[in-house]
Parts: structure tokens; sequence; C-alpha cells
């Protein structure tokens, strides 16, 4: 805004791997609207929660494989994706009893970790060793495909 002398409101979109929002879950995925003093959240990515989650540090979290598993209360039925097939039984019924329970399972909006949970369930990508490593992948993998 500031850059471009814009006065008043405008319309943001926020596409990012983690924020503290003002409801107390972890942003990142958000449409506000803003001027210089204040902000609304119009819009948001559905809340999911993060089973497992240690902090700010999400290469940990999707390290360990455990970042994109909320999603499999979908795709559990669905052995044909090698993600859901190759994970320890076990530990998805501790993860979804977790997530269930809403023990150490903060919710997200964050774009960042719908690319990692993407990523691993088109068997690209199961861990991280950089943030955005999983949504740069994704997009070389896109232009690829042409």
């Amino acid at each position: 805004m500031a850059e471009n002398h814009i006065d008043g409101r405008v319309i943001g979109i926020a596409l990012d791997g983690t924020g503290y929002g003002t409801d107390g879950a972890i942003w990142g995925g958000e449409v506000l609207l803003a001027d210089y003093v204040n902000f609304q959240r119009a819009a948001h990515l559905e809340y999911v929660a993060l089973p497992g989650w240690r902090g700010r540090d999400s290469r940990a979290l999707a390290h360990r494989g455990e970042l994109p598993r909320e999603t499999l209360r979908q795709a559990s039925g669905r052995p044909e994706i090698p993600f859901v097939k190759d994970l320890d039984r076990r530990n998805l019924d501790i993860l979804l009893q977790m997530i269930e329970r809403g023990v150490n399972s903060p919710l997200t909006s964050s774009c960042g970790r719908l690319f990692d949970a993407v990523a691993a369930l088109i068997g690209l990508r199961t861990t991280v060793n950089y943030e955005a490593q999983a949504a740069i992948e994704l997009e070389m993998a896109a232009h690829e495909s042409h």
C-alpha cells in the first residue's frame, strides 16, 4: 500500500506457511480487508488439525510424516494412494485419536501445510528439509508436465 501510495481499504490475500492468528489458530491462507490501521479477516482456507505440532518449526512436523495425515479421514479408504498404503496403521490410529480428542493438534488454515499434504498424497514428497520444499517441488512438477 505504501509503495503504491494507496489510501483506503484494500483486499489482501495471504498464502503463507505459518502465522499466529488473532483467534489462536495458525493462519496462512487468508483473505484480509485492511487499511493502515486495522484489518478484518474476510475468508480463509478450512482449518485442519496438525497432530504432533511442536511449535513454529513446521519442517520438523512434516519431516516426521505426520503433517498430511489429517487428510486421511477422507483418504484412508483409498489404498491405491501410495502415501496411504505406506502408513504404519498403529501410528495412523494414534494420530487420528489425537485429532479427534484435540490433543497436541492445533488448527491451521496454512496454505503451506496444504502444499505439504498434496505433495505427500501424490507421492512427490513425504518429508521436507527446508521451508516450502514441497511447494517448490509441486511447482517444478507442474512445469515439467507441460
